[in-house]
């Protein structure tokens, strides 16, 4: 079991490292739109300036620039939201299905696809793609993991069905509803 994990921390961390916000870019972009603001304003309502117009252009090209910086920042940002979200489910809680994506995140699975789609091309998700005709997520580090997973399949003591039961995991029966544990024998 402890080899386990420590193979999936070291999955983990070869796949995907940790993705800063782009606090920096955000906060200059205030500036210089702040910047660009307090010049127009003293151009319109100051008694300085160089030439009335020239000064108007300045200051709209400073607070176009600044809203720009802002606007990729926050963009950024929110991609980086939406990958951190995605990276729990897949590298942490092993969700490999778009069924079980679409239930955990309340998204529709064409929502789940478009989004995991954007954070593939953009190069947040590495070493993963999507198969869309069995709707599950693909790569080295999903096959690893059902690699090292141990499945048995038991009889359940209640009805006599045969029920596939995963090792460290209580499930119940699919047909009568008693609890079935992984039994290491």
């Amino acid at each position: 079991m402890a080899k386990l994990i420590d193979r999936k921390k070291h999955l983990r961390r070869s796949e995907s490292g940790k993705v800063l916000k782009k606090q920096a870019l955000r906060n200059l972009g205030i500036g210089v739109y702040a910047f660009g603001m307090f010049t127009w304003y003293q151009q319109v309502f100051g008694d300085y300036y160089y030439s009335y117009e020239i000064g108007r252009y300045f200051a709209f090209v400073f607070i176009a620039v600044g809203l720009l910086m802002i606007y990729r920042a926050t963009r950024y940002n929110l991609q980086i939201d939406m990958y951190n979200q995605y990276y729990y489910w897949i590298y942490q809680n092993e969700m490999f299905t778009l069924h079980e994506l679409a239930t955990a995140s309340e998204k529709s699975e064409t929502t789940i696809i478009r989004e995991i789609n954007t954070l593939i091309n953009d190069g947040f998700l590495k070493n993963i793609h999507l198969n869309t005709k069995e709707r599950t997520i693909e790569g080295a580090f999903v096959t690893s993991v059902k690699e090292q997973i141990q499945r048995k399949v038991i009889r359940c003591s209640g009805c006599g069905a045969r029920n596939e039961v995963v090792e460290n995991e209580t499930r119940e029966c699919e047909y009568c509803g008693r609890k079935l544990v992984y039994d290491h024998q």
